[in-house]
């Protein structure tokens, strides 16, 4: 076994050690949501999701991980954990789920949108 393949072994056993842990923790549960994982279904995997991104962290910060469904990340993008929670428990007050779904889709998307562009106008 050559070098590269044992680290990444390594880094590969480490991960599922720590979505393990995360599974008990959360009980097989999303972070964000009340999604629960089916682990028998491959669509269902929980993903192992930054809470606060890596773009936003301080060098020399421990990352917080956490398991979301692949809704509540793909719709979080590049925001915080935080970020993210608020607009979810706005959202909440909507009994229909669909439309409390597209809500936090748009406000995620707006706020995203605003940090992209202040990101650029700083970097001119």
């Amino acid at each position: 076994m050559n070098e590269f393949t044992s680290s990444h072994l390594k880094r590969r056993d480490k991960r599922a050690a720590v979505r393990r842990k995360l599974w008990r923790e959360q009980k097989g549960k999303c972070y964000y949501c009340p999604n629960t994982f089916n682990p028998a279904i491959e669509a269902e995997q929980p993903i192992l999701e930054h809470f606060i991104p890596r773009h936003m962290r301080k060098p020399g910060k421990k990352h917080i991980l956490v398991l979301s469904c692949k809704w509540c990340d793909k719709t979080k993008g590049m925001l915080t954990g935080f970020e993210y929670m608020e607009i979810v428990n706005r959202c909440k007050r909507l009994n229909h789920e669909m439309l409390m779904r597209q809500k936090i889709a748009a406000e995620c998307k707006s706020l995203s949108v605003k940090r992209h562009n202040t990101c650029i106008r700083q970097a001119g």
